[in-house]
């Protein structure tokens, strides 16, 4: 069993060209259009509580870096799983676990941390910027993930192996570990 979220992305549409008064701005929309199109990349990308139900979400991870604009393009994530703060929340989802997949295809109590880092130590570039956890309200379960990918570390990657095209490299180097920031939507 194979979701859509693990083949590889649909190349981004190509963007409209908006009216413009001269040739030269006309031409230069052109070009970058062309530019996009060629690339293929997302210059955002949101994906929401969608790691627990895949078979491979480091994979998912990769598969999203792999699609993003590297330098300038962002992945945001908003996932649920394991707490950071209560064993006692563990326990329960814990042990409630393979009921709640089987009823609903959700793994609640994977961790969304060690899964961002080991993507990160995959995918070569790819940087965590962020991870949030949103407050008391969701008991630590809830989680804010901001990726990027660096275009050097890429580009890098990708002439140290030639031939695996614009995806995802599958070796790594060690990632730095981002810092995790406690508070945000609902911090009391």
């Amino acid at each position: 069993l194979t979701s859509d979220a693990q083949a590889a992305l649909p190349a981004p549409p190509a963007g409209a060209i908006t009216n413009s008064k001269t040739n030269d701005d006309r031409q230069e929309k052109e070009k970058e259009k062309e530019e996009k199109k060629e690339k293929g990349y997302y210059d955002t990308i949101v994906q929401t509580f969608g790691l627990c139900s895949v078979r491979d979400p480091v994979g998912l991870v990769a598969n999203l870096a792999g699609a993003v604009r590297p330098g300038t393009g962002r992945i945001f994530l908003l996932e649920h799983g394991r707490s950071s703060w209560w064993e006692v929340v563990n326990g329960l989802l814990d042990r409630s676990a393979r009921g709640h997949f089987d009823r609903f295809g959700c793994w609640w109590n994977r961790d969304i941390d060690a899964i961002v880092r080991d993507a990160a130590a995959r995918v070569p570039g790819l940087q965590v910027v962020r991870l949030e956890r949103p407050g008391l309200v969701t008991l630590g379960t809830h989680i804010w993930v901001e990726l990027r990918v660096d275009p050097v570390a890429a580009a890098e990657a990708r002439a140290a192996n030639p031939g695996t095209g614009d995806g995802p490299p599958k070796a790594g180097t060690e990632p730095e570990k981002p810092t995790q920031k406690k508070g945000g939507w609902f911090s009391w």
